[in-house]
């Protein structure tokens, strides 16, 4: 003990300390010289650990207040300053705490000492991971910092302000940070990846804690208010402000039912206890509460351990339960607890073979050993009780819970998956496009557009590859193969008007150990020629294919709408086609496959759907067509030579053929030189005006007097090599029409 430490000790465990508007105290302390900031239980709740301004760490016996052990920490190169936090393992064999600009690390019940240099500014927060693998700690250098037990750092993190607050999850997902940017980030522990920021504070926020059973977040700000969120979508789910004083401390009781805040400054001093099921106040201290700095609850009695800013710990019955129920009253009646592991994974705390409180509510948290993955929780018969690793029970006598886990069947599926949506029958309303990148973790997130709306989607396969879960007002189910080696993911999504099918394929391609069949090509978006009320035209397309398996595909449609579109070459050598243009009113969808044959290297069906537009110049009352995708590998032309030839130009070489819209059926012939160029046979009756070049890439174009109109109109297109002509479309009188090139017979 440091020389000139003041030792006073009020009310041990055979007098309780009640009064008006005060917890009941059960035993109260004062052996620091300063206030106390930081406190713990330890998981057994035998011990409470206290750090305070004045360097020093006390280990309390929880029971009595009795003292077990003194650490000093007032060495310059150890502590040079204030502990401002501290966190100890679920095992009870390591404490962490911060100072300034240090991490220190304690053995315990040794007191053995590793200091770990941390930072360039105020350490204020640290926070072991359940599993105790990890510390976190947040500085006011606005940074967050992931370190190893042996002192390695392994993450940073870097917010827009200085970081007062950072918990880990107790069911290990999640990691949440807080401080003078006014919201609390939340990250996933599997990637470290943004899942959630929380906002509404408006002020600093001084203090974040997770519930037990991960349900809930806790803070505390200098906005006066503590707030609560779900972490099942992030939602808020209370706010407390109860009195216009900053909250500096929270705490959630054991079981999550109740949540504990303070309130000290400006000469306002209370405690609060309100219900996490109703948000309803249970009861408000405000005597014997000055300046409440640090709140916990202990997991075995309920009882609620208080370090306030007049040098005083002290460990209050408020009515709460915990696992030992230590509250008062009666002796309950008890049971004993079985736990199974089975597979590699861990249980905390572990409560195997313990006797506990019939009746009583307690939480277990499962966590799966590296390469593995919590699959669920099921009772003595074999029942799922749970899917989530957070299990909250009531006890009763000769309970048997195992958790299970699976090895990680994720790592051989982990990428970039994309398909399609399509309903049946096909409509526009029921097509789209997904795309999602999973994780080895099983976690997944990408994109959906459907039924004319994108949108962002983000979330964690269960252990057997299926997902089911809301996206606005979209269902979503999904399925990865994990058995099979598709490298699929399917399933189903539905708006509550429209359910549709998903397909998606995963990307096995890779531009150095594995390439994709590269090259570039051209193609024909072919008309529905049975459905005389759509585009008759022929629309086209740029397509290539790289080394990546990134395929890019550029043109217009017959109505002249253009488009562009990336997808990636699956394994079967198919790739997605969808485009939406024109605000969604147009949509064009179908599955394209990669395939050499006497007609092309690529093929597919496509269903088109216009809605009706007013106005429109082409087709403002819409249509619905199948239509089919018809590519050809183009090798360009030497210089000055055309995509195109037709052999000798000694006499017509060359047959056009122009019909639809409002052309009546046109046929004529001319000359098509090496250069592109044509020259018309005045003889065989072309429209006026009739001018044709094809150019080096594959693309051709011209223009004609329209016989029915008088006006000039142009076309364009696309050569393909494959067939040995060209084919593209015009526009008049409101409708789309055809003109084909092609050698003549």
């Amino acid at each position: 003990m440091r020389k000139g430490a003041l030792i006073i000790i009020l009310g041990l465990a055979a007098a309780r300390v009640f009064g008006q508007g005060s917890p009941s105290i059960i035993w109260q302390q004062t052996v620091d010289s300063d206030r106390v900031n930081a406190l713990q239980f330890t998981s057994d709740g035998s011990v409470l650990i206290t750090g305070s301004s004045d360097r020093l760490i006390h280990r309390y016996n929880a029971a009595d207040g009795t003292v077990i052990q003194t650490l000093d920490s007032g060495a310059p190169d150890i502590h040079n300053s204030s502990i401002e936090s501290l966190s100890v393992n679920s095992a009870g064999t390591m404490l962490a705490t911060v100072n300034y600009q240090q991490l220190k690390l304690w053995d315990l019940p040794s007191g053995a000492e590793h200091a770990i240099t941390a930072d360039t500014d105020w350490d204020v927060w640290c926070n072991f991971s359940p599993d105790g693998r990890w510390i976190a700690t947040a500085s006011f250098d606005s940074l967050i910092k992931i370190w190893n037990t042996d002192g390695a750092l392994l993450k940073t993190f870097t917010s827009g302000a200085l970081q007062r607050a950072v918990a880990f999850s107790p069911n290990g997902q999640w990691l949440a940070s807080a401080g003078g940017d006014n919201f609390v980030t939340v990250r996933s522990t599997a990637d470290w990846s943004v899942v959630a920021t929380l906002t509404g504070h408006t002020s600093d926020i001084y203090v974040l804690k997770f519930s037990p059973d991960s349900s809930m977040i806790a803070t505390g700000s200098y906005d006066d208010s503590c707030r609560v969120w779900n972490t099942s979508d992030w939602s808020p789910r209370f706010t407390f402000a109860n009195g216009g004083s900053p909250v500096y401390a929270v705490a959630f009781s054991p079981d999550s039912g109740t949540l504990a805040y303070s309130e000290g400054d400006n000469g306002l001093n209370r405690l609060a206890l309100v219900s996490m099921g109703s948000g309803a106040t249970i009861h408000v201290y405000d005597q014997n509460v000055p300046n409440v700095q640090c709140l916990d609850f202990s997991p075995t009695t309920g009882n609620l351990a208080i370090g306030r800013a007049d040098d005083t710990v002290e460990v209050a019955d408020v009515g709460v339960s915990g696992s030992g129920g230590g509250g008062g009253g009666g002796g309950p009646s008890l049971g004993e607890l079985t736990v199974n592991i089975n597979g590699d994974g861990r249980v905390s705390p572990n409560r195997n073979g313990q006797t506990l409180s019939d009746g009583k509510r307690y939480t277990l948290t499962a966590a799966p050993i590296a390469g593995n993955l919590f699959v669920n929780w099921t009772d003595g018969s074999g029942n799922v009780v749970a899917k989530s690793a957070a299990l909250t029970f009531t006890m009763q006598d000769g309970l048997t819970l195992n958790a299970n886990f699976t090895p990680n069947p994720f790592v051989p599926v982990a990428g970039l998956y994309e398909g399609l949506i399509t309903s049946q029958p096909a409509s526009a309303e029921g097509s789209g496009r997904i795309n999602v990148t999973v994780t080895s973790a099983g976690t997944f997130s990408g994109g959906i557009w459907f039924n004319g709306a994108p949108r962002s989607i983000a979330g964690r396969f269960q252990a057997d590859g299926s997902f089911t879960g809301t996206f606005g007002a979209w269902q979503i189910t999904l399925q990865v193969d994990i058995t099979s080696g598709t490298d699929q993911v399917t399933g189903s999504i539905s708006d509550g008007n429209v359910t549709s099918s998903i397909s998606a394929d995963r990307l096995v391609w890779n531009a150095r150990s594995n390439p994709a069949p590269a090259g570039r090509f051209t193609a024909w978006i072919q008309p529905d020629t049975n459905q005389g009320d759509s585009p008759q035209g022929y629309g086209y397309a740029y397509v290539t294919i790289a080394t990546s398996g990134l395929v890019t595909t550029s043109g217009r449609l017959a109505d002249g709408a253009p488009f562009v579109e990336t997808a990636y070459l699956s394994k079967n050598m198919t790739w997605p086609l969808y485009v939406a243009v024109s605000g969604a009113r147009e949509v064009i969808a179908g599955e394209i496959t990669l395939e050499q044959s006497e007609g092309g290297d690529f093929d597919g069906a496509i269903s088109w759907f216009r809605s009706g537009i007013n106005g429109a110049a082409y087709y403002p009352n819409g249509f619905s067509a199948q239509i089919s995708l018809l590519g050809s590998a183009i090798v360009p032309g030497a210089h000055g030579q055309s995509a195109l030839s037709f052999g000798s130009t000694d006499n017509d070489n060359a047959s056009v053929t122009i019909n639809g819209a409002d052309v009546p059926g046109l046929s004529f012939s001319g000359i098509l030189s090496g250069n592109g160029r044509f020259t018309v046979d005045a003889g065989s009756n072309p429209p006026n005006g009739f001018v044709l070049s094809v150019g080096q890439t594959g693309s051709w174009s011209g223009s004609f007097i329209d016989p029915t109109t008088g006006r000039r109109v142009s076309f364009v297109g696309y050569v393909s090599q494959k067939q040995n002509k060209a084919a593209g479309y015009f526009l008049s009188s409101g409708q789309s029409g055809s003109i084909v090139l092609s050698p003549t017979q």
